[in-house]
């Protein structure tokens, strides 16, 4: 009898036990027997992951079964899309066991001392090094959502009393925090979905995250049109013998896409009660270390070769001002070709926020201008430029919805509420966290977004995205800033109850700003808002600061 090479495959995975299903070898093996379409198995299945799809994973569709929840008993990457093309992932769930975060209740509180004691809610991991981490987050007992203050508790230390209990060592304590409220700790060491090597156009559909180490869909240096529909990273049920329900989803951003040739297409998702931004859409500008006659050196943090191939004969190149990347003079690229590294560079050079283990360093030859060493460089074509975000609910997390630093694109009819910072953020960070760049050529209609800026980071002297839709820069310092944030369009869109402007627009120029209607806004108060930055805050609904050419007009106001 002739028994199937899929027989085998099949027998092969599932003979580890449902303990460790053999995720990338049952994927390997039907794409090696033809199969371009590959059904998971039904119900649970148990994985350590990483699963990873190469160049020749291509015109690939893996879906899920019956009720297929792919459970990850490693805190790692769940798959890693190294250089892949056209492959569909859809219809089913993701989640991890042991869970990348914990939770407990606050079960004292000593203002003078500024520590915080809490206690380890049943069925939830115990306490050991990777979850005492300096960000906790808080939540209300009552509400079971993020717990907002005109202070932001900063945390200095978190130290273990026990395995169930642990202390918070604070800088400062929100002034609403209780003994009762909840606190979650979670830890940050990689993502569901890695995405890499020039991957091109893949889809996401119908998947289900409900926890992850990181991020949901992380993507750098890739090509084509990527596709993020119907998908929702939203909280997950409760554990076996836990006696609270979860308080988090994800531990950061759900989708982030950088040094991208194209930006992604994101639409009718839900993203909710995660740990960081919903989408981060950005470039990565380089750090020049030397220049030479038709050349220059720049360095990137840890070793991404794909920048000759990402970079491409013919891109404008942006050549930055020290201090507020003011854009000196562009050049077109000519060649970009690997170099040897220049040995001892200080790596917060590149790095300022987290300084990387090792670094990677490029020629490149450019038509025009050469930037001085010590500044940087950055690449229009690769800041995810002509993404589209539209349709989604973003709600009930930390930091901001939209962090937009990409090149044109459309953010339409989406629904944010309840988060921490602004709704919608249009401009680089250039400074700290070295994500570009300046934006030009992005529409933002008819969104309706109600209580953003929720906590005290939002209006403090350190903010810089300073209405529910903005656009900003974050320079260095106090530096004078420049309106490189070029054609903003924000039109039509509803905000409501927010503790900042409703628009505010800080370094731009020509921005149209028509038809929104803004009700109960700038419920925020606090000092110098800005001021760190040198920004001059009024409280106004639609404010400006160093802005240029905007058009104001036929918006609505309502108390």
């Amino acid at each position: 009898m002739k028994i199937p090479l899929l027989f085998f495959a099949a027998a092969a995975a599932f003979s580890l036990g449902a303990a460790d299903f053999d995720l990338g070898n049952y994927i390997r093996s039907r794409c090696r027997a033809g199969e371009r379409e590959i059904v998971l198995p039904d119900g649970e299945l148990r994985c350590r992951g990483t699963v990873e799809l190469g160049r020749e994973f291509r015109n690939l569709t893996i879906r899920g079964g019956r009720n297929t929840t792919l459970v990850c008993t490693n805190l790692v990457d769940l798959f890693y899309l190294n250089g892949c093309s056209r492959v569909t992932m859809r219809d089913f769930t993701v989640d991890y066991d042991p869970l990348p975060f914990t939770q407990g209740t606050i079960t004292a509180i000593d203002r003078a001392k500024k520590v915080i004691r809490y206690r380890l809610h049943a069925g939830y991991p115990r306490l050991e090094k990777r979850y005492l981490v300096p960000h906790p987050l808080f939540f209300g007992k009552q509400t079971r959502t993020m717990k907002y203050d005109r202070i932001w508790s900063h945390c200095r230390d978190n130290r273990m009393l026990s395995p169930e209990e642990g202390e918070l060592q604070m800088v400062q304590i929100q002034p609403h925090l209780e003994v009762g409220d909840f606190v979650v700790l979670n830890y940050r060491p990689g993502c569901i979905m890695k995405i890499r090597g020039m991957s091109d156009s893949l889809k996401f559909e119908n998947l289900t995250f409900h926890s992850s180490p990181g991020g949901g869909i992380f993507a750098r240096r890739t090509r084509g049109r990527h596709e993020i529909r119907n998908c929702r990273m939203i909280r997950g049920p409760r554990p076996a013998g836990a006696s609270e329900e979860r308080l988090l989803s994800l531990s950061a951003d759900g989708i982030n896409y950088a040094t991208s040739r194209q930006g992604p297409l994101i639409e009718g998702n839900e993203i909710a009660f995660i740990g960081d931004d919903s989408v981060n859409l950005h470039g990565s500008p380089l750090r020049v270390v030397r220049r030479e006659k038709e050349s220059f050196l720049a360095v990137v943090g840890y070793r991404p070769t794909e920048y000759t191939e990402l970079i491409q004969p013919g891109d404008e190149m942006r050549l930055l001002a020290k201090e507020n990347f003011a854009v000196l003079g562009t050049a077109r690229v000519r060649k970009v070709e690997l170099a040897e590294d220049l040995p001892g560079l200080d790596r917060k050079l590149f790095g300022p926020a987290q300084p990387p283990p090792e670094y990677i360093t490029y020629r490149i030859t450019v038509d025009g201008p050469l930037p001085e060493p010590g500044t940087l460089v950055d690449f229009p074509a690769i800041n995810s430029p002509g993404f589209l975000i539209r349709n989604n609910y973003f709600h009930d997390h930390r930091a901001r919805g939209l962090r937009i630093m990409a090149y044109r694109g459309l953010i339409e009819n989406n629904r944010i509420e309840r988060l921490e910072n602004a709704a919608i953020s249009i401009g680089p960070e250039y400074a700290y966290w070295q994500e570009g760049g300046w934006v030009n050529g992005v529409t933002v209609r008819g969104n309706r977004i109600e209580a953003v800026g929720l906590n005290g980071s939002a209006y403090s002297r350190f903010g810089y995205s300073l209405g529910a839709i903005c656009t900003f820069v974050r320079n260095e310092g106090r530096a004078v800033f420049y309106p490189g944030n070029r054609n903003v369009r924000i039109e039509d869109n509803l905000i409501r109850n927010c503790t900042l402007a409703g628009i505010y627009l800080l370094a731009s120029d020509g921005a149209t700003v028509r038809g929104n209607t803004i009700i109960d806004v700038n419920r925020g108060t606090a000092p110098g808002i800005g001021g760190n930055y040198g920004i001059r805050y009024e409280a106004v609904p639609i404010g400006t600061f160093c802005t240029e050419n905007s058009t104001i007009q036929d918006n609505e106001v309502k108390p």
